[in-house]
């Protein structure tokens, strides 16, 4: 009966552990889950406000991927005519306020300075390949404090799995 007793509270034991080990909170860094939770959201171009006048206007969509990771997502207004730009990414936080995306060899940074997100890059050139028409990802964006308004964008998916 000892050899059953001594078991039991063996496999007691084994059972705490794994429950307690499971809860552990202590893994993931709270300040970059905050800073991903900070710039999460969408920035557009000043366009964005006079859209119903026929203005052309970009998005660029932070969404969290790790605590130290998101996906950037930019598209141009394509209602009227083909959109100007599209790009799609991994960035990671270089410091505070940077976020980096590679693509080549090159750089592609994102400072976000309060409701400001500013695009540019080690090789600024770049920026002009995912826009047609002399368009560049190149320029500042402003954070939107309401839903976006996705009616004239043609590939909306990106905008509407987090919404």
């Amino acid at each position: 009966m000892s050899v059953m007793i001594k078991t039991s509270v063996c496999h007691l034991l084994v059972m705490v552990s794994v429950i307690v080990g499971a809860c552990d909170t202590k893994t993931s860094n709270p300040k970059k889950e905050n800073l991903v939770c900070t710039y999460e959201g969408d920035y557009v171009t000043d366009g964005y406000a006079r859209r119903a006048e026929g203005y052309d206007w970009s998005v660029v969509s932070i969404t969290r991927l790790t605590d130290s990771a998101v996906n950037v997502s930019v598209r141009s207004r394509a209602d009227i005519k083909k959109g100007s730009c599209s790009f799609d990414a991994t960035a990671f936080f270089r410091t505070e306020d940077t976020l980096v995306a590679k693509y080549e060899d090159a750089d592609i940074f994102f400072v976000i300075s309060s409701d400001t997100l500013e695009i540019s890059s080690d090789t600024p050139g770049l920026l002009y390949f995912f826009c047609s028409g002399g368009g560049t990802l190149a320029g500042e964006y402003i954070k939107l404090h309401e839903r976006l308004d996705v009616s004239q964008l043609v590939d909306k998916t990106a905008f509407t799995e987090y919404r």
